[in-house]
């Protein structure tokens, strides 16, 4: 979109990658530049830094997600499963714990902020 090409579901993959981001670092991205400012340096290639903490399959998700080449972002279904992955371990060891009934309603909970 920022480069002029025809708009189609690959943008929304961007922006979701970016709105991950976000959760995952609690932070406003790009805050120090003015929307105009943001949205060059996207065109020119600046991605946010994500956190060495985060979960390593999160991280790769969030590149894959804002990758530079459109094509090769990954579709929104590829997205929920991959999310649906990274989540069943955490589950499992909440529900060995007894919380497994409330960690997708904590989860769903953090993103409706």
């Amino acid at each position: 979109v920022i480069n002029h090409k025809p708009y189609d579901h690959k943008a929304d993959v961007f922006s979701f990658a970016i709105v991950l981001w976000e959760l995952v670092t609690s932070k406003v991205p790009y805050e120090n530049l003015t929307p105009l400012q943001a949205a060059l340096s996207v065109r020119q290639g600046l991605r946010l830094v994500i956190p060495s903490g985060v979960h390593p399959r999160i991280s790769k998700l969030i590149q894959r997600c804002w990758g530079e080449n459109p094509n090769t972002r990954p579709v929104f279904s590829e997205i929920t499963a991959e999310l649906e992955d990274i989540l069943q371990p955490i589950q499992a060891a909440s529900s060995s714990k007894g919380g497994h009934r409330h960690t997708k309603q904590k989860i769903q909970m953090k993103t409706q902020r």
